[in-house]
């Protein structure tokens, strides 16, 4: 095998690691051991904290404020136009919490008005788990008004921009929704022409033709006025098959429960790989008799041998298999804005939500 050759397998396999980028100064944060994360209870710098990936806008309707002081002060408010007479008290005190503006005709943050915010962060590793638990505490004041609907924070996993239209083929996000008058729901971008018919007509349940699927809506309620705790479990399916599961809990409440959800497909990465394999090698390309097994099998013969030039560069065989794998989990999708992508969604004047106690869990 050439040089070039092995250059070329290196870079589409990853048997070669990037290096990390001089210019970003979070780059040695972003390797974590650690199976449990949470929000920190006084952020200084919330791209380090929560280790951010990448920010979708610039940030101006996102700040960092003090919980006690927030929800209970009748002057001087982070934001101008929050009601002296809010009812917003809460007998915590001290923490950090993120507080969102929704300015007055928004809908989602690519708007010409830049509604709420959205950024994506990896706080753990979680690309080799197959379960992870995020959980996170949202306040809405009492005279929120939720218009038709918007989006809350998720998972997210393979590719970012999973959302907005976007053909979910290789990637999946499970942010939530609020909807008319406070109702909740899971709303899902996974392979869509993939999943089990049930998803669609169960009870609660709206696919839509171009963008995401909402799942459970109406099973909960987002309480105006106070806090509410939502923690949602992800278990990735089998690749190909419509056993993933995910489970949504309310303020303590089991609201959905299904294990019948298709988040990733094998067969169009199996289908892409051979045909990498099959250009760099030389190889054809065709599907062997015996199917993806003995493909496998070849392909690991292949890999097996630049054992000796991974070993002299010091990479792993675990690495040179890492984009060879199905889709896995990514990190956290901090979405949240009024929509919908028409005005009839927009805000109908200067709105604010708080966030707290984000936590994410890698359970298996």
């Amino acid at each position: 095998m050439s040089l070039t050759t092995f250059i070329l397998l290196s870079s589409t396999f990853g048997l070669v690691s990037p290096l990390p980028s001089l210019s970003d100064p979070d780059s040695a944060t972003t390797a974590r051991s650690s199976t449990q994360w949470s929000m920190p209870a006084h952020i200084t710098n919330l791209s380090k904290s929560f280790n951010v990936t990448k920010f979708c806008d610039d940030q101006r309707n996102i700040r960092i404020v003090n919980e006690a002081q927030t929800l209970t002060a009748h002057d001087d408010p982070p934001f101008p136009g929050i009601p002296s007479s809010s009812s917003l008290r809460t007998s915590s005190a001290g923490k950090d919490i993120i507080q969102i503006l929704y300015p007055k005709g928004s809908i989602n943050p690519k708007n010409n008005i830049l509604g709420g915010t959205e950024f994506y962060a990896s706080p753990i590793d979680i690309t080799t788990a197959k379960n992870v638990t995020f959980a996170y505490s949202v306040f809405f004041p009492k005279d929120f008004d939720f218009v038709k609907g918007g989006k809350l924070p998720g998972l997210y996993g393979g590719h970012e921009a999973c959302s907005g239209g976007r053909g979910a083929h290789a990637c999946f996000s499970t942010r939530m929704m609020w909807r008319s008058k406070g109702a909740g729901e899971l709303y899902l971008y996974a392979p869509k022409d993939k999943q089990n018919s049930s998803v669609c007509s169960s009870p609660g349940s709206v696919c839509d033709s171009t963008y995401g699927i909402s799942i459970g809506r109406g099973s909960f309620y987002w309480a105006p006025g106070g806090w509410t705790c939502v923690s949602q479990t992800v278990m990735l399916n089998t690749p190909g098959k419509q056993d993933g599961c995910f489970t949504l809990d309310v303020n303590g409440k089991r609201v959905i429960d299904r294990c019948d959800l298709l988040y990733r497909d094998e067969d169009q990465s199996a289908t892409r790989r051979r045909r990498q394999v099959g250009s760099l090698l030389d190889q054809d390309t065709d599907m062997p008799e015996n199917g993806d097994a003995e493909w496998e099998e070849k392909f690991d013969e292949k890999i097996s041998e630049l054992d000796g030039r991974r070993q002299s560069l010091g990479i792993s065989g675990s690495q040179a298999r890492a984009s060879a794998d199905a889709v896995g989990f990514a990190g956290m999708f901090f979405s949240t804005f009024f929509g919908g992508h028409t005005s009839d969604w927009a805000s109908p004047r200067d709105q604010y939500v708080w966030f707290k106690d984000l936590a994410i869990s890698y359970n298996a």
